[in-house]
């Protein structure tokens, strides 16, 4: 008997030092983003609204990576900015940024938005894992990220909004700003897609087929201005990049060289993969592929 005294009185200072956070069994939460009903649901514990991090934020377009190293989770959303054109025509001339950054068991966030780049700031709950899901306060999982949250009480659902795009500031001049938003993106530039996915399409001036310039780059848009792709000439029977300008001979200039490139690629329309570069010939440009370059340290 008193054996298993002692036990029971063990057990009982043993549950003394069981975290609190999850002790009692959670409220659920319903969650709707742009009134879709998000699958999987939040919870309220010790009072407090906590909700799948990637569930929600995903449902608001946004990217989402974990670092297990740092045991970081980094979320980031671009949103086209458009102008109105009139006639229902909203070209887009621009794009703005946000980004967020938590790490399990801590208080503070890193945040990026159109206004401030690499901010702090400090959250009441901590970034957590329950349940194999990384769950955040309500407010923080969508509030750094451009959304907006309104919450009902009664039936402990949480409605989430946020926009696909945001509008330039007009001139008065609808014909101008489209004028304005042609010239700035060398070309044409379609209408967005009213999507939760979304290109960024022009059509380059002279041409009739739009390019994703969220996936390509190239001389006609998007190249950055210290970096140009070199076919094969008199100096270098290869294709290279150069940083300083187009070839001039001098030793050193090359940065990548792309041996395998063909040298009438651009003759006609079609794709191929040469030194581990995705590239594309449209109606005589060559497009590069954003992800490869960046992968191969030649792009930011």
């Amino acid at each position: 008997m008193k054996k298993i005294k002692r036990i029971t009185a063990v057990l009982l200072a043993l549950l003394c030092f069981v975290p609190t956070a999850f002790a009692a069994n959670p409220k659920p939460v319903t969650i709707y983003v742009n009134n879709v009903l998000v699958a999987e649901k939040g919870m309220i514990q010790n009072g407090r609204t906590l909700v799948p991090l990637r569930a929600v934020t995903e449902a608001m377009g946004a990217d989402v990576e974990w670092i297990p190293e740092t045991r970081e989770i980094q979320i980031w959303r671009t949103i086209p900015i458009c102008t109105d054109a009139g006639g229902g025509h909203l070209p887009i001339v621009g794009q703005t940024h946000y980004e967020v950054l938590f790490k399990i068991g801590s208080f503070q966030v890193l945040y990026t938005n159109p206004v401030v780049t690499d901010a702090t700031d400090s959250i009441d709950v901590a970034a957590q894992i329950y349940n194999g899901k990384t769950m955040v306060p309500l407010r923080a999982a969508c509030e750094y990220l451009g959304g907006t949250v309104d919450w009902d009480p009664e039936t402990k659902t949480a409605y989430v909004e946020y926009s696909e795009m945001m509008m330039a500031e007009q001139t008065g001049d609808t014909k101008l700003d489209a004028a304005i938003a042609e010239r700035d993106a060398i070309g044409a530039i379609t209408d967005m897609p009213i999507s939760g996915d979304y290109s960024i399409l022009i059509t380059p001036t002279g041409c009739t087929t739009p390019v994703d310039i969220l996936v390509w780059v190239g001389d006609a848009y998007g190249m950055p201005t210290n970096l140009n792709f070199v076919r094969k000439s008199s100096y270098n029977k290869t294709a290279f990049f150069t940083r300083t300008g187009y070839l001039t001979g001098i030793p050193g200039e090359s940065i990548y060289d792309v041996p395998d490139y063909p040298e009438n690629f651009t003759a006609k329309d079609q794709t191929g993969t040469f030194s581990g570069i995705r590239m594309m010939s449209l109606e005589g440009n060559l497009w590069l592929c954003k992800e490869d370059l960046q992968q191969l340290g030649l792009m930011d």
